[in-house]
C-alpha cells in the first residue's frame, strides 16, 4: 500500500518509477526513475510500537467499560501505563460506576479520582482526603500492601506536612502527615479522574509513562534504506530518497525528525560560574559526514500531522529542494532552515 501511494506521487512529480529494477544486484531499492535526473527512492513503513500496541489495547478496555456502565453521567478522565490488565481496568470501571451513583460531594470544587496502585491489595478500599495545588481532592482505591499511595498526576499536595485520615472500609481509619502517605504521583496501572456533569458518560484516555522510541525507530529505519539505495547508485550514481509512512500515534514533529536524522539537541552546563552554554548537535544523529551518505533526503509521511522532509548536507548525490514542491528543510550553515519549494 505504501509502495502505491510513493508510486503515484513519484508520477505527480513527473516521474516514471520503475519498480525494483531486475538489473541491480543485492537487495534493491523500490523504486527506480530514470530520466535527465534519474533518482533512487526506497520505502519504508513504521508500525506501532510496542508501547504504542499496548496502550492502545489499555484505551479499548477501559473504554469499553465505562461505555457499558448504564445511565451514567460524567466525564471520566484516565491515563493509563504498561503495567494495564484488564483485571485493573474492571477494578476501576467498579469505583467509577459506584462514584456515579454516589451523592456529589458538597462543593463543586473537589476533585474526585481513582487511583488503582501498583501493589493492591483484594476486597480493601481506602479513601484518603487531602488539599491538592488544585484544590480539595477525595481519592479512593484499592488498599496496598505497602501502606503507601500515589496521587493523580497534576494533583500534588499542596502542603507535605498537612495531616490526613487514611479510611478503610467503615471501621478503620488511620491519621498520618502525607508525606507519609504520597511518594509520588501514579506510576500504577491506572489513575482516573471523574468529573460530573448531566451529560452522558464520556472517557478520555491518555498515556501514563513510557518514553517515546520513535527517533531511535527512525534512524534504524534510514540506516537499512542507505543500504538498499547504495545498491541501485552502484548501478546509475543519482540520488536516493528514503520514504517513510508512519501513520500511528506515536508520530512525531519536525523538531524530533530533525535529531533522528542530525542528533539531539544538546545544551551544555559550563560550571563555575554556572551558565548555558552553545548548543549543538549531538553525536547520534543517523546522518554525518561518514554514514548513510547514500541518502540524499528523507520524506516522513505521518497521520495528521501531513509530512517532514529533509535534505541530507553530507549526500554523495545532492538532491535539489525544489524536487519536493513542498516545504523543506535544508542546510543552512550549522543550522536548518525551512525552504519553502512550493510552485505556484
Amino acid at each position: 500500500m505504501s509502495n502505491d501511494r510513493v508510486e503515484a506521487w513519484l508520477r505527480e512529480r513527473g516521474q516514471s518509477p520503475e519498480p525494483e529494477p531486475a538489473w541491480v544486484a543485492g537487495r534493491k531499492p523500490d523504486f527506480f526513475c530514470p530520466g535527465p535526473t534519474p533518482i533512487w527512492v526506497e520505502v519504508k513503513t513504521l508500525e506501532q510500537s510496542q508501547h504504542q500496541q499496548t496502550q492502545d489495547r489499555a484505551w479499548n478496555d477501559f473504554r469499553s467499560r465505562i461505555q457499558k456502565i448504564e445511565g451514567a453521567t460524567g466525564t471520566v478522565y484516565a491515563m493509563t501505563s504498561q503495567a494495564y490488565t484488564q483485571a485493573h481496568g474492571k477494578v476501576a470501571a467498579r469505583l467509577v460506576k459506584e462514584l456515579t451513583k454516589a451523592t456529589a460531594p458538597a462543593s463543586r470544587e473537589v476533585n474526585e479520582v481513582i487511583v488503582i496502585p501498583p501493589d493492591p491489595l483484594p476486597n480493601a478500599l481506602v479513601t484518603i482526603r487531602y488539599e491538592s495545588t488544585a484544590g480539595e481532592v477525595i481519592q479512593i482505591g484499592p488498599k496496598t500492601v505497602s501502606g503507601r499511595y500515589h496521587f493523580y498526576p497534576s494533583y500534588d499536595p499542596q502542603d507535605w506536612a498537612q495531616e490526613v485520615v487514611v479510611v478503610c472500609g467503615e471501621d478503620m481509619s488511620d491519621k498520618r502527615q502525607i508525606y507519609d502517605v504520597f511518594i509520588g504521583d501514579s506510576d500504577g496501572p491506572i489513575a482516573v479522574n471523574y468529573c460530573r456533569s448531566d451529560s452522558p458518560i464520556w472517557c478520555t484516555l491518555m498515556s501514563m509513562g513510557g518514553r517515546s522510541a520513535t527517533a531511535a525507530r527512525l534512524r534504524l529505519v534510514i540506516n537499512d534504506a542507505n543500504d538498499q539505495l547504495r545498491s541501485g547508485q552502484r548501478c546509475v550514481p543519482a540520488p536516493g530518497v528514503c520514504v517513510i509512512y508512519h501513520e500511528s500515534l506515536d508520530a512525531t514533529s519536525d523538531q524530533m525528525f530533525l535529531a533522528a536524522l542530525f542528533g539531539d539537541l544538546t545544551i551544555p552546563i559550563e560550571l563555575n560560574p554556572t551558565r548555558r552554554g552553545t548548543p549543538f548537535l549531538g553525536n547520534n544523529g543517523i546522518l554525518s559526514p561518514t554514514q548513510n551518505r547514500g541518502v540524499s533526503a528523507v520524506r516522513y509521511v505521518t497521520l495528521g500531522l501531513g509530512e517532514s522532509i529533509a535534505l541530507n548536507p553530507y549526500a554523495d548525490f545532492p538532491i535539489d529542494a525544489d524536487f519536493f514542491n513542498a516545504p523543506v528543510w535544508v542546510p543552512d550553515g550549522e543550522a536548518m532552515s525551512l525552504h519553502d519549494g512550493r510552485r505556484d
